[in-house]
């Protein structure tokens, strides 16, 4: 184990012998800076989430992209950029071995078009980016295999879901934040295979259920105490969701509640030898998230 100086935080990090030996055969040099500075360094290069009016270089029209209008570089509507109007290759340029190679690519990186927004096999997603095979999304960034869900970052295979946080395979959910696997979920974080219920968190397998933390495999349960069905429909009687207030105190509820259930230190499961969180399935992982 080698433990170096970061050259921008200068904290100390360990570089493991697994790494520095594939360095060595990579013939590249060991890193000098920590894991989070170059993980800060790569979400510096990428724009998901900012979407811009612009030209597109080719056509004049007015679009929508992630680049700005001020850009250095020529950019596409995502059809004009898949169509057959340009070729890349005649954008090619011969490679000077006198030189660096990165400045070369840096030439080549403001000389080729950029497509506008990176949808494919999209339809009527014209506000959302980094989207698959999708359809009437608006403004999901990270949409896979999704139908009219909108105000969503990492929604995956979902349908009618609003203002969620990674979500996968959910329908009619709303302002979730790690959400797998659920029907009718409201206001909810960290769990999978629920329905119906409002205000969970850390949940699996739970139906009709408000305000609870930690269950597993329950129904009809209000602030992790069981109910009756009747009174639970009494309880949504008393306290409509639609109104704000209610929520407010559901939420306050659930968050003196959270004080008292132990809580997990990582999400996920499957796993050998790593760290991070929600991490599923993995060996030898670290620094790693979603």
């Amino acid at each position: 184990m080698q433990t170096i100086p970061c050259s921008i935080c200068s904290q100390n990090f360990n570089i493991s012998p697994d790494d520095l030996s594939f360095y060595e055969r990579m013939k590249v040099p060991a890193p000098r800076k920590c894991p989070a500075c170059r993980q800060q360094q790569r979400m510096l290069y990428r724009n998901f989430k900012t979407l811009y009016k612009r030209p597109s270089t080719l056509s004049g029209k007015s679009i929508v992209s992630m680049y700005a209008p001020d850009t250095s570089f020529p950019v596409y509507e995502s059809s004009e950029w898949y169509g057959d109007s340009w070729e890349g290759f005649s954008y090619g340029q011969d490679f000077d071995w006198s030189r660096p190679i990165f400045p070369q690519l840096a030439e080549l990186f403001v000389n080729v078009p950029h497509m506008a927004l990176v949808n494919t096999k999209s339809v009527d997603c014209e506000y959302s980016n980094m989207t698959y095979e999708s359809k009437k999304c608006y403004l999901v960034f990270g949409c896979v295999d999704d139908e009219d869900c909108q105000y969503g970052h990492i929604t995956w295979s979902s349908r009618d879901t609003l203002d969620t946080l990674y979500a996968f395979k959910c329908e009619s959910c709303y302002e979730c934040i790690d959400v797998l696997n659920s029907n009718k979920v409201f206001y909810s974080q960290e769990c999978e295979n629920c329905a119906d219920s409002i205000g969970l968190f850390d949940c699996r397998g739970c139906t009709d259920c408000i305000g609870c933390v930690g269950l597993n495999g329950k129904s009809y349960h209000i602030f992790n105490q069981p109910v009756g069905r009747e009174e639970y429909k009494k309880f949504l009687a008393e306290n409509p969701i639609h109104e704000p207030e209610v929520i407010a105190k559901i939420l306050e509820k659930r968050k003196e509640l959270r004080k008292a259930v132990p809580q997990r230190s990582f999400f996920g499961s499957h796993n050998v030898d790593v760290s991070g969180n929600h991490i599923y399935f993995a060996k030898n992982v670290h620094d790693s998230f979603d």
